[in-house]
């Protein structure tokens, strides 16, 4: 006789589920039926680590909202509908934990994540400390903010899509109950700022302006490298003031374009 396998019992799904290695193949698993997908969840919380996704650039041969993304395990690329992310005026300006940070033409910061189109919305770019004011009627100059050095100056909608903010870095899945701690490093100004769950505006972290090469999230910290190589730590977790120090202090580098940090497991 025939099985429906449609009638397993939850705990057997999901403990089927459990012995999955990729997300593609638990992406499979919860399409199967509708009983299935219910039986596990969206976020599968025991694979083991997975190699990075590699979004492509965009291509004028692909469908206009089709987003293009390179499979390293398993040698593949594969196309998602992505509007969100794809659509006229949007911008990508990092990933993270698997979810994309999407910029446009408003002060939203939008997480996307493209494969359970799953969103969260983090403090809109207005609320940067060094934003003194946002308004639409303001048609030009939406943006006033303020220098380093304490002068005012205004920018339109696309130049702060474009250049405000250089890359965001979460500490882990908006969607794990415990929170998450988002960072981001601003173009001009090379400014660290950070935000938590729940938390309804932006906060830069003292002293850290020079350490906007890149930024990472590791063992449970944020790292940040300079253009020379020194790389400091981000303590941000805390109930005190956010905190940057050094720890690692490398041969000073000159004439390299870009510093890079990555985490080794």
């Amino acid at each position: 006789m025939a099985v429906d396998w449609t009638q397993l019992p939850p705990e057997l799904v999901e403990s089927i589920s459990n012995n999955l290695t990729t997300y593609a193949d638990y992406l499979r698993f919860r399409v199967v039926c509708r009983s299935w997908r219910s039986s596990v969840p969206s976020t599968p919380n025991n694979l083991p680590p997975q190699l990075p996704w590699l979004m492509l650039p965009k291509s004028r041969h692909r469908r206009p909202h089709s987003a293009a993304f390179f499979n390293l395990s398993s040698n593949k690329v594969y196309l998602i509908n992505l509007p969100e992310a794809l659509s006229h005026g949007k911008r990508c300006c990092g990933s993270s934990h698997g979810w994309l940070v999407i910029l446009d033409e408003t002060p939203s910061l939008l997480l996307l994540n493209p494969l359970t189109r799953s969103k969260f919305h983090l403090p809109p770019i207005s609320t940067f400390p060094n934003v003194l004011r946002f308004s639409y009627s303001e048609i030009g100059r939406e943006y006033a903010l303020r220098s380093p050095s304490g002068e005012s100056y205004t920018q339109n909608l696309r130049q702060i899509r474009d250049s405000f903010v250089k890359k965001v870095v979460l500490s882990s899945s908006p969607k794990e109950s415990n929170g998450f701690v988002a960072l981001a490093i601003l173009h001009e100004t090379g400014d660290l700022a950070f935000c938590k769950s729940g938390d309804q505006t932006w906060t830069f972290i003292e002293g850290a302006s020079s350490y906007s090469e890149d930024v990472i999230h590791y063992n449970s910290s944020f790292y940040a490298v300079n253009k020379y190589g020194v790389v400091a730590v981000c303590d941000v977790g805390g109930s005190t003031s956010p905190s940057v120090s050094i720890i690692i202090e490398t041969p000073t580098q000159v004439g390299a374009d870009m510093q890079y940090l990555i985490g080794l497991e």
